[in-house]
């Protein structure tokens, strides 16, 4: 049994992502060459997400960025990675290292990038 959470808050509209593929290529004679995926994960994804939210106290609870904010910083300092559904619907499993936490008035943002690992 998995103990692997999932990150479930509601991340900005426009988040980038990049998708990597990596390959092993041998090049042989006449100018032909061959190429394969490299393992049976080849595939790496890449996002950056920010999560937002008013920044208010008065009634004792969370915004959702901040939650967002201590879930990450949690699963970071204890290196465990988790699930993830990308926009494009994939549920992949990720993990990020370095968080980006902005408050700006009554608005507190937290901006990271979450990269594909397999388990």
């Amino acid at each position: 049994m998995s103990d692997t959470k999932e990150f479930s808050f509601k991340v900005r509209a426009e988040p980038s992502g990049s998708i990597t593929n990596r390959t092993n290529k041998s090049k042989l004679g006449d100018g032909y060459s061959v190429s394969s995926p490299d393992g049976i994960n080849s595939e790496l994804q890449s996002w950056s997400i920010t999560v937002t939210s008013p920044y208010t106290k008065c009634d004792g609870a969370d915004g959702e960025a901040v939650l967002a904010f201590k879930f990450i910083r949690e699963q970071a300092a204890l290196a465990k990675s988790f699930f993830w559904v990308t926009p494009l619907g994939d549920r992949i499993r990720v993990e990020s290292s370095t968080i980006t936490p902005k408050k700006t008035g009554a608005v507190f943002s937290v901006s990271t990038t979450f990269t594909q690992v397999y388990r």
